[in-house]
């Protein structure tokens, strides 16, 4: 049987589908809120709001995750730090010895700080510059780390439906209104396309897709599956 790695991305292609099944074929790697209901062998985030709903949910301090925070830093740097301007969301994990702080400017100068511990199982994710979206993220980190023969993509629709937002999550924090227009696509299609063409050994399966992508049409270990692998 060829090694093989799931990959969870949270399209609502993916609903109906058991995820405790895929276990059997190898390690899941998964993306974003599925920590609310299901538990990934390595969980992945690169949003920043849900960096910090992840890290203090209490997830980081039992589960894997690779998140897109930066460095960490000591307590006693961190109380120096000029954050004037910048609303403050602070956040604990465990026993304190370090601090992660991130932010952004858009649609409000938000800084979030989120104190560490040593419990703490999160590391920042090494090649940020590479996959700026989580699921292009989460494909890449498990090609690097489990140097597997296939990679199973269930859930990356990629496209909307009937032209409006399409996520499991959709309507709960962090994640658009059911009738907000699609999220655009473009950023998502080339990262996927790069990642799949920097691992030309990897067989990639794209599990019952939304919509086929005419730009992947030309990847040679792409696959297009309409139904589940198991």
């Amino acid at each position: 049987m060829p090694n093989r790695v799931t990959v969870l991305g949270n399209g609502e292609s993916r609903k109906g589908i058991d995820l405790e099944s895929l276990r059997k074929e190898g390690p899941i790697y998964g993306c974003n809120a599925l920590h609310r209901d299901f538990s990934p062998d390595v969980l992945c985030a690169t949003d920043w709001d849900m960096i910090f709903e992840i890290m203090t949910s209490g997830y980081t301090n039992q589960h894997q995750c690779f998140l897109n925070y930066g460095d960490t830093f000591p307590i006693d740097i961190t109380q120096g730090m000029d954050f004037d301007g910048y609303e403050i969301r602070e956040g604990d994990t465990g026993h304190r010895d370090r601090c992660a702080v991130f932010g952004r400017e858009i649609p409000e100068k938000v800084l979030f700080k989120i104190w560490m511990g040593n419990d703490d199982m999160s590391l920042p994710y090494p090649h940020s510059e590479k996959s700026t979206n989580t699921g292009p993220f989460a494909v890449r980190l498990a090609c690097e780390n489990e140097l597997p023969d296939e990679v199973h993509l269930y859930g990356f629709d990629i496209y909307g439906i009937d032209g409006k937002h399409n996520n499991v999550y959709k309507d709960t924090e962090c994640y658009a209104k059911s009738d907000q227009p699609a999220t655009t696509q473009h950023n998502w299609i080339e990262e996927l396309r790069k990642v799949f063409l920097d691992f030309p050994e990897i067989t990639f399966y794209h599990i019952n897709p939304i919509n086929t992508t005419e730009e992947w049409n030309d990847i040679p270990n792409l696959r297009i599956r309409s139904e589940c692998v198991l």
